[in-house]
């Protein structure tokens, strides 16, 4: 079973060279992400957060 991670056409983020995700993510691999751009992250894709693993 793929993880949640994963599709039937892409592989997940963590199996992508580094470009790749710098330039799906939208960002700079040297300079990062603007203040702007951090400010509106979490409205557009939800909080940066993990959450807790139920054991």
């Amino acid at each position: 079973m793929p993880s949640p991670a994963t599709t039937d056409r892409e592989p997940a983020h963590h199996g992508l060279p580094v470009h790749e995700v710098v330039r799906r993510a939208g960002t700079d691999e040297a300079a990062g992400l603007t203040g702007a751009v951090a400010a509106d992250r979490p409205a557009a894709l939800g909080p940066n957060t993990l959450h807790k693993r139920v054991r």
